[in-house]
């Protein structure tokens, strides 16, 4: 009887343990926006990316843009994608107008390949 209760003991702790391991590995995107003195800066994370190349689009009513591709490895497994509109043609940002949103505006935000989704609500700070 006592083995068993050990054996019960055991498997429930690699149960538990195995349940962290899973949800530390789900990919994830999270983004943000902010509009203040003309300017629109959104940022994208993609969290806890499998290998591969990734790019993100954000949209706002019928305006789209979409990032330049990034790859995320099994030691970089997190990628960050910004668009601003004051972005460079050389910037590692992404261009896009100041017009792209306002204060209140909800930008949707897909990550992909794997579509990942996330959404921000544009603030003013």
């Amino acid at each position: 009887m006592r083995s068993s209760a050990r054996l019960v003991g055991v498997f429930g702790l690699a149960v538990l343990l195995l349940g962290f391991v899973l949800e530390a590995d789900a990919a994830s995107a999270r983004a943000r926006c902010r509009v203040r003195n003309g300017r629109v800066r959104i940022q994208v994370d993609g969290m806890n990316l499998a290998p591969g190349t990734y790019t993100a689009t954000v949209t706002n009513g019928s305006a789209s843009a979409m990032s330049k591709p990034q790859t995320a490895t099994p030691l970089v497994p997190d990628l960050d994608f910004d668009f601003d509109s004051t972005a460079d043609p050389d910037d590692l940002d992404t261009f896009i107008p100041p017009t792209f949103a306002g204060a209140g505006d909800t930008i949707a935000v897909v990550v992909n390949p794997g579509g990942l989704t996330a959404s921000a609500l544009c603030g003013n700070r």
